[in-house]
């Protein structure tokens, strides 16, 4: 996606995720794009910080947003039309397969994302709040400083009757520029915080209200804050304090595969071969990151053959993603990949 989405692997998935939420650039795009009219009806905060309406529009929603920041005010089936628009769009352009699709994360594979292990099965309303003391930065109450965006000192000055963290300190009052704060285990940003986030699912299993997940900019409650915390909403239900995140489903599993969607590096089929590369180069490759002592491709090509294929710019992007374990290239067609370094090895094969 040429605006700049990003997605990753999760462990224990069979999607994967976008680093963070969608922003108002990528919700803009889609508007222009299509014209969809994702207005009316939507809950913002006043002054006091009482949900009601006050005339909020995505573009709009009470407070200042910026390009980066997670678009709000945006109804389940809002966030239901981006993902089906990306999809179409992507196909039509060859990036995804028949197969391939973007969509709103399941309440499952969200709760595997923040780090939760939940048992299989039930609803969402029935695990709704169960594992007590777990929060997407860990077990501390009062989270630590730099943990995300939640009703704090600062929202606290624009909102002077709200209640807040006491003796917490975001220095946003409202949404933050998404990658604000540290991303989790697995490279996501704002699992919690900023804005909750739809989900798939309906709450109670089968019928009626859609669940969202991570809380927002104006929580501040020690139970809402939990990572098996959940809230829900009409499909078509808009609030100033809701965005979503996309997932991709790549239509076979990606689990245990640190593969990613990723626009920067191009479908590359020729790629069939090995490299071997020692770690000296690594740590000569733009400062990589410690961690990856090696990889290989298939069948012995050297490294200056690898830059002349992709071009050195994308050399240095496959070499940064693979030595971050982060993510390598699902559009490199072909491509075998094994990262040997401080966390065991890893096989990565992409096949043409």
């Amino acid at each position: 996606f040429r605006s700049g989405m990003s997605f990753v692997p999760v462990r224990g998935t069979n999607v994967l995720f976008s680093v963070w939420d969608t922003r108002v650039r990528d919700f803009e795009a889609f508007v222009n794009a299509t014209g969809y009219d994702a207005t009316g009806g939507e809950d913002s905060y006043d002054f006091s910080g009482n949900l009601g309406k006050h005339g909020a529009t995505w573009r709009n929603p009470g407070f200042v947003q910026g390009p980066t920041n997670p678009v709000c005010g945006v109804s389940w089936d809002d966030a239901k039309a981006f993902c089906a628009w990306l999809t179409h769009r992507e196909r039509a352009e060859g990036k995804l397969k028949p197969n391939q699709e973007y969509r709103l994360p399941t309440d499952v594979e969200w709760s595997v994302a923040v780090g939760l292990d939940e048992p299989i099965g039930d609803s969402p309303a029935r695990k709704d709040s169960k594992i007590k003391g777990v929060y997407p930065w860990g077990t501390q109450w009062p989270p630590p400083n730099g943990a995300g965006n939640y009703a704090d000192l600062t929202a606290r000055r624009e909102y002077p009757d709200l209640i807040f963290i006491d003796g917490y300190d975001d220095g946003f009052p409202d949404t933050s520029p998404v990658g604000s704060f540290a991303p989790n285990n697995y490279g996501l940003y704002d699992m919690s915080g900023n804005v909750w986030q739809w989900c798939e699912d309906f709450y109670n299993g089968s019928h009626g209200a859609r669940v969202v997940r991570g809380g927002s900019f104006i929580e501040s409650g020690r139970s809402i804050l939990l990572s098996s915390e959940r809230s829900f909403g009409s499909h078509d239900e808009r609030a100033s304090h809701t965005g979503f995140r996309c997932v991709l489903m790549l239509g076979t599993s990606v689990l245990n595969a640190s593969v990613a969607h990723d626009s920067a590096v191009q479908e590359q089929s020729s790629l069939a071969r090995e490299i071997s590369i020692d770690k000296a180069v690594l740590n000569n490759a733009r400062q990589l990151a410690a961690g990856a002592d090696q990889f290989f491709l298939e069948n012995g090509v050297s490294v200056a053959r690898l830059e002349q294929i992709v071009g050195p710019d994308k050399y240095v992007k496959l070499l940064n993603r693979v030595a971050n374990e982060s993510y390598p290239a699902a559009y490199t067609q072909g491509v075998t990949i094994t990262i040997s370094g401080v966390e065991g090895v890893r096989t990565i094969t992409y096949a043409p």
